[in-house]
């Protein structure tokens, strides 16, 4: 969580600076299950954050071919 701590800190400290969160999973499940799980990490970050007072802001979750 350091990481996450370090951003909520610059996010803090600048407010005006945005920051997007991307989720991903492997490609062992179903897309849709993938799908979720990426949308639920990236919830997970910005929970966190909001957290800690940086207010994040969520924007649509998109779907992207495995690379």
């Amino acid at each position: 969580m350091s990481a996450l701590n370090s951003v909520a800190s610059v996010l803090k400290k600048f407010r005006r600076t945005t920051v997007d969160v991307f989720g991903h999973a492997d490609s062992n499940n179903s897309d849709q299950h993938n799908f979720d799980l990426s949308q639920r990490h990236a919830l997970a970050v910005a929970n966190y954050l909001s957290g800690h007072k940086t207010a994040p802001r969520v924007g649509p979750f998109l779907c992207c071919e495995p690379t």
